[in-house]
């Protein structure tokens, strides 16, 4: 059989390399107003509910313009945020960490292991919360119904 040099279904398959590469890390600094947080729950457009580890905030986050539609953000990623100077309840995503930075960063002390697995500790949304009492005023008797 002849090789398939003029196009069609198998010709110039795109081969698929698998590497890792080492990246750049950027770490949390005070003075540039930058913290770690996870994200709590996507709300669309780019907007995203982030719980910060510092001080177990709920913050609105807004991926930025360079992440947009070029890495995507899951539920319970750990991002690198900057905060915004002028709004205490609102940041930007800066960065993502891979399952490999995590590591880094859970070896380095930047964050624990139970900041990842007991960040709903502190916060209740008002849906989830159910309240089952005693009523004794509320007797229902089944033949009337």
């Amino acid at each position: 059989m002849t090789r398939n040099t003029i196009g069609g279904k198998g010709h110039k398959k795109a081969k698929k390399h698998v590497h890792s590469e080492k990246r750049n890390m950027p770490y949390k600094d005070a003075e540039e107003g930058t913290d770690y947080a996870i994200v709590k729950k996507l709300l669309g457009s780019g907007w995203v509910n982030l719980m910060c580890l510092s001080d177990n905030k709920v913050r609105l986050g807004k991926i930025r313009g360079n992440m947009y539609k070029k890495i995507w953000i899951a539920t319970a990623d750990v991002v690198l945020i900057s905060y915004r100077g002028f709004q205490d309840n609102k940041c930007d995503i800066v960065f993502k960490y891979n399952n490999e930075e995590i590591q880094v960063l859970l070896n380095r002390g930047h964050i624990t292991y139970e900041q990842l697995q007991g960040e709903d500790k502190n916060v209740i949304d008002d849906n989830e919360l159910v309240i089952f009492g005693d009523n004794d005023n509320d007797n229902l008797n089944i033949d009337s119904i």
